[in-house]
């Protein structure tokens, strides 16, 4: 019997961890996080960048005239709450896809921001890729790149 029951547990156990990486790696999932980063640089919503940035997370910017790391992208929400700043008046993302290979995801789109009501838009390319850890996906890199408005 405690055998049986041994292997009742073990099984669950593992179910619920096939479930939680199903879970966290499926597209639409996927994308729903995304528009969470997304959500997140928009608030400054640091507590959800914290959990969501691995410790060595890399964000390359515009042909790697800026590179962020996971400190660099929490000192500036930080400091854009404690001076209650804006990063942008408003985000809006397009054509957004996601693919998965394995434990990883890479979620690619558009991102329109504008920085505040008197500027223009910049459109921005973004390539992020996700990986599963502990049954939670994390945000491992992100790539963006302003884009020519009249090519997009």
């Amino acid at each position: 019997m405690k055998l049986l029951f041994n292997a009742i547990l073990i099984l669950t156990f593992s179910l619920n961890s096939l479930i939680a990486q199903e879970n966290c790696l499926q597209k639409k999932n996927l994308i729903k996080l995304d528009s969470l980063w997304e959500k997140a640089q928009f608030n400054s919503n640091t507590k959800f960048l914290d959990s969501l940035l691995i410790k060595d997370f890399i964000w390359v910017h515009n042909n790697a005239k800026t590179i962020d790391n996971k400190d660099a992208v929490l000192n500036r929400a930080k400091r854009y709450l404690k001076n209650n700043i804006k990063y942008s008046y408003s985000r809006i993302s397009k054509n957004v896809t996601a693919i998965i290979f394995g434990k990883t995801g890479v979620v690619n789109g558009f991102t329109i921001v504008q920085k505040n009501k008197d500027s223009s838009p910049i459109t921005y390319n973004f390539m992020r890729t996700y990986t599963e850890k502990k049954g939670k996906c994390v945000l491992v890199a992100n790539h963006t790149m302003a884009v020519d408005k009249t090519k997009w």
